[in-house]
């Protein structure tokens, strides 16, 4: 995570992307082939780029450690890695079951903003 931040902040995008997952790899799928369709670094069927780089890096914010996830992620980096778009990971300890009480939804949530 550190290391994700650390890239993040030496990069000279200024826009970066944001995105949460925990355990529905399907729904991350779905994001990020979308926001690959749409990404201003993508080409248009006419070859042209759709504009200025922005949502660069992408950072993927993931509670947990669920496999699938980790899959769709690596294999979307490599994707966004040969359009020139760096796409990170961050991995965070899932929230405890139950009921948040007190500050603790605040600080689940903090968690994904390093």
């Amino acid at each position: 995570a550190a290391a994700a931040s650390a890239a993040a902040a030496d990069s000279d995008l200024e826009t970066p992307l944001l995105i949460f997952a925990c355990s529905r790899a399907d729904y991350l799928h779905r994001t990020l082939e979308a926001v690959l369709t749409h990404h201003s670094a993508s080409k248009r069927a006419d070859g042209t780029y759709f504009g200025p780089l922005v949502g660069s890096p992408i950072i993927v914010s993931q509670d947990g450690t669920d496999t699938g996830v980790r899959g769709t992620i690596e294999e979307y980096a490599e994707r966004f890695e040969a359009m020139g778009v760096p796409l990170f990971r961050m991995e965070h300890e899932k929230a405890k079951k139950g009921k948040l009480s007190g500050n603790d939804a605040y600080k689940a949530l903090a968690a994904h903003y390093g």
